[in-house]
């Protein structure tokens, strides 16, 4: 078995690098980056001392594509670079195993010079973890209750010019694996990450001139909304639950980059349904539903937004949980003013379950 789990590595990596680099490399403005990866696991529970006993090491490979500056957001944001990176993590721990992640990834500059520059790249996508919560054979494994999970990466960044085209590295920031609830346990794996590498570019980076003619929309835009999402409560390997939602909000442009939403969002949540007062042992009838004032904003990159929201209760019948929860995660513009959607549901900081989502703005 570990034997062909190697040979998988090493094909991947030989067929990353050999469609990329290529004779038409330059002309695509594709550029490759490689790094070693170390780091310390973040440690979520006193009581599992047993998961933290070894500093992870990895291998990164990404494969990038330069934006061509077409765009007015490609200047807004200082010509970024979007690609696709796979991330090899062994967390040098018998209960964790290690993980395979592949996740699509932004690179956005933040401070450029001459001969070096500073960056933040921002990363999501799936993981594919060996080790996993077995009730028989891998009881101590608290953090993690599925093979396949999420994977999420943002990464602080410095580059320093050896040629124009040849660069070395150095990033650090965190690596995040979970399964947002879905299955249980849930607790997650956080990895302080450094990684020292090389990168190489065939082009020079597109020259950046802020564009001055954005103005600012008077008028509100509206998006509606519905998704639905799954969650799994102890004990582990139970039953999952459906969680669905609608939300009304309207949209204020407020800059380039981002725009503010205000707006209601109505919540059903089976889960609900089975609520157990404290000292009784069968449930209550209890209403699902619960109706929420909700606010965030969208950091806008192109087609893609980056969604970061707050809601408070307004409605709430059931006497557990937080008055207030948050969300993290991505739309995508598909067609004309269709989006698709996807996101984390947190409640002081847990997740509490993924959602996947479809709305129209007008």
């Amino acid at each position: 078995m570990m034997i062909q789990k190697n040979k998988l590595i090493q094909c991947v990596y030989c067929l990353l690098i050999g469609v990329f680099w290529q004779g038409n490399l330059k002309a695509q403005n594709f550029s490759v980056d490689a790094q070693a990866l170390t780091g310390l696991l973040i440690p979520i529970s006193l009581t599992s001392p047993q998961l933290t006993t070894a500093s992870p090491k990895g291998v990164e490979l990404r494969l990038m594509k330069q934006t061509s500056g077409s765009k007015d957001w490609h200047h807004w944001y200082k010509s970024p670079r979007f690609g696709v990176t796979f991330i090899h993590y062994d967390f040098r721990n018998e209960f964790l195993g290690k993980a395979y992640s592949l996740q699509g990834v932004g690179d956005f500059p933040l401070k450029q010079r001459k001969r070096h520059d500073w960056h933040l790249l921002v990363g999501y996508g799936v993981a594919y973890l060996t080790e996993n919560y077995r009730k028989f054979r891998n009881r101590k494994n608290t953090y993690i209750g599925s093979q396949f999970n999420y994977s999420f990466e943002m990464m602080l960044g410095y580059n320093y010019y050896l040629t124009p085209r040849l660069q070395l590295s150095a990033e650090a920031g965190i690596i995040h694996y979970s399964n947002a609830a879905l299955q249980m346990p849930n607790g997650g794996i956080n990895a302080l990450s450094l990684g020292l590498g090389i990168k190489y570019r065939q082009n020079k980076p597109v020259e950046n001139k802020v564009d001055t003619t954005f103005y600012k929309p008077k008028k509100w835009r509206w998006n509606i909304s519905g998704a639905f999402g799954m969650l799994e409560q102890y004990p582990t390997g139970g039953r999952k639950y459906a969680v669905y939602n609608v939300n009304f909000l309207g949209e204020k442009r407020i800059s380039r980059k981002v725009s503010w939403l205000l707006g209601v969002e109505a919540i059903y949540n089976n889960l609900y349904k089975e609520y157990t007062p404290d000292g009784k042992n069968q449930p209550e009838p209890a209403l699902p539903g619960r109706a929420a004032v909700l606010t965030g904003m969208d950091i806008l990159v192109g087609q893609m937004a980056i969604m970061i929201q707050a809601g408070v209760y307004v409605y709430k019948p059931q006497p557990f949980d937080a008055i207030w929860y948050n969300k993290y995660g991505f739309k995508w513009r598909f067609y004309q003013e269709l989006f698709t959607s996807f996101a984390i549901k947190t409640q002081l900081g847990a997740a509490d379950n993924f959602e996947l989502g479809l709305g129209y703005r007008f």
